[in-house]
């Protein structure tokens, strides 16, 4: 059975497809990194965005961290994606998209940001994206859409659309108007709540976004489950 495009997610595929057909735009040319190690914190800054920071005595990880980035923007420069895995129920790791760890979060630094690890791995994960496609204007397409969340013993463990594992934690969104691994900003006008997703699933209708339960957290939608929020496409795959 042929399905029938909404008007808006028919535009949206049009505008997708000028974006592949035309030569690409450099969103993140040259990603740079630094550290600045003053007082009593140390701050990661990615293409001048602060991404990262712990208390001094915790700077053995961030520089750690700022090596590891700068030693994957040598090799890559665009078309960048991420991924959160838990190691136990208090640490959970930022990997590259080969697997990489670069970031760990712990429960000490988790508590120093008055955060759990869960939810700072994505506030973390969500500000590199920031800093790599959404500092300049950059948006390939912008409107409003519906949003919604999945997630529970339904879906937890299951496979993807695009073959991965599912988790509650993960930073990811489920969308069947955008191609995998699109890189996606969304903004919750109602609490001025942003966080930035990677499309890996597909879900039950077009026009809708469908997001894991941590960014449904950092949205601040859990408990009602759906709402209308600013969407920005920051990246679409090659």
């Amino acid at each position: 059975m042929v399905k029938v495009l909404t008007k808006r997610s028919l535009l949206l595929a049009l505008l997708i497809l000028c974006s592949l057909l035309l030569p690409k735009r450099a969103i993140a040319l040259n990603p740079y990194t630094w550290v600045s190690n003053a007082g009593t914190s140390v701050k990661l800054y990615v293409n001048g965005k602060l991404v990262a920071s712990a208390p001094a005595e915790m700077a053995d990880m961030i520089y750690s961290s700022n090596e590891k980035l700068q030693k994957l923007f040598e090799r890559n420069n665009k078309g960048l994606y991420f991924k959160i895995n838990k190691l136990d129920e208090d640490v959970f790791v930022i990997s590259s998209k080969n697997g990489k760890d670069i970031f760990v979060v712990t429960s000490d630094i988790a508590e120093y940001h008055k955060s759990t690890p869960q939810l700072l791995a994505g506030i973390w994960l969500s500000n590199v994206y920031e800093a790599l496609y959404g500092l300049h204007d950059t948006a390939i397409y912008k409107d409003y859409v519906t949003v919604t969340w999945y997630g529970g013993p339904k879906w937890e463990g299951n496979k993807t659309a695009n073959g991965e594992i599912f988790y509650n934690w993960k930073l990811t969104a489920a969308s069947n108007d955008l191609p995998f691994n699109s890189i996606v900003k969304l903004h919750n006008p109602k609490n001025n709540k942003s966080i930035i997703v990677r499309i890996n699933d597909r879900c039950a209708k077009s026009g809708i976004i469908d997001v894991s339960r941590l960014a449904a957290e950092l949205l601040g939608i859990t408990r009602i489950g759906v709402a209308k929020l600013r969407m920005e496409v920051l990246h679409l795959p090659e």
